[in-house]
């Protein structure tokens, strides 16, 4: 989480707001962040999961309850950002005239076999993504916060979706208000995942998709 903090604190985009969300987790994750409070990086602790959603999604959902911005932009924590990302996405998004778009990272140590295997795990988001239900990308995605809390109510009606951002995209794509962007060395968003936590999060997010 250190390196994705230190790639975000180091945007060229005015007036940004870093909030992370501890969900109650058991490792060192509220200590880590509050020792990025000199920064600027707001801490806010997690409530109890209610019984009817997933973590994630209640993260995301609280998270949004506690910004102010009129972006708002969500990111793993495996994912790395240049100085001009933030930038340059929120132009693109404007240029283009949509609420929300999402990027498939670059992969720059293609030498490991971690690296191929989560390229190919995105492609899959290009296979399986059509105008009815396009394909997301769950490393960084980013979407107007009134259009998100207003016009789609939250992310209440996805609560137990394992990919909700995958179901906002197919919402707003009725309106051709979403935009998926393979990300490039100008963009400069890439990922560093490790083995394991590939093929764990290519189980979680694909198979579902395969079987509906």
């Amino acid at each position: 989480m250190t390196e994705c903090l230190e790639s975000v604190l180091a945007s060229n985009y005015p007036k940004l707001e870093v909030i992370v969300l501890d969900d109650n987790s058991n490792d060192n994750t509220s200590h880590l962040i509050k020792a990025f409070a000199h920064a600027g990086v707001r801490f806010i602790k997690g409530d109890p999961l209610p019984d009817d959603w997933l973590g994630k999604n209640y993260a995301l959902e609280t998270l949004l309850g506690d910004v102010s911005g009129k972006y708002v932009l969500f990111m793993d924590v495996d994912t790395r950002l240049s100085p001009d990302s933030i930038s340059l996405l929120v132009v693109d998004l404007m240029e283009k005239g949509v609420a929300m778009s999402s990027v498939i990272p670059q992969r720059y140590d293609m030498q490991r076999l971690s690296a191929w295997f989560g390229t190919l795990r995105y492609f899959w988001e290009l296979v399986l993504g059509s105008r009815v239900r396009p394909g997301a990308s769950s490393a960084v995605w980013i979407i107007e916060r009134q259009v998100l809390q207003d016009e789609l109510g939250g992310l209440g009606r996805w609560r137990d979706e394992v990919q909700p951002e995958l179901h906002l995209a197919a919402e707003l794509a009725k309106t051709q208000d979403y935009s998926l962007i393979i990300s490039t060395p100008e963009l400069g968003i890439h990922y560093a995942k490790k083995w394991l936590s590939q093929i764990e999060t290519a189980r979680r997010l694909l198979l579902p998709r395969f079987y509906n």
